[in-house]
């Protein structure tokens, strides 16, 4: 039954990827993703707190592929403002054995 959208989607190839950010702020994420150099829309957020173990602002966002390289400076919208974060490898944090 799925058969012709999974067919189609696979044709498409992917678009956007989960990446992880770090806010240089301590506020927490909103909604948007703007790219730093154009302002254009390029993501969103799926879900953001602050991490105690990293001292820093965290959040998760799916954002297109050519955007998706580590330590790409983008902003992310919180309420009118903006906030910078940087993209980076995920897990944030791994435990030392």
């Amino acid at each position: 039954m799925g058969k012709p959208a999974l067919t189609a989607a696979r044709a498409k190839g992917i678009g956007k990827k989960l990446v992880g950010l770090v806010l240089t702020g301590r506020e927490l994420p909103g909604t948007a993703i703007r790219y730093s150099a154009a302002q254009k829309k390029i993501g969103a957020v799926t879900s953001g707190t602050y991490a105690p173990t990293l001292d820093k602002a965290i959040a998760l966002a799916f954002v297109g592929i050519e955007h998706s390289a580590p330590d790409t400076e983008v902003a992310i919208a919180i309420r009118d403002s903006s906030c910078p974060a940087v993209i980076v490898n995920l897990p944030f944090y791994k435990r030392s054995k």
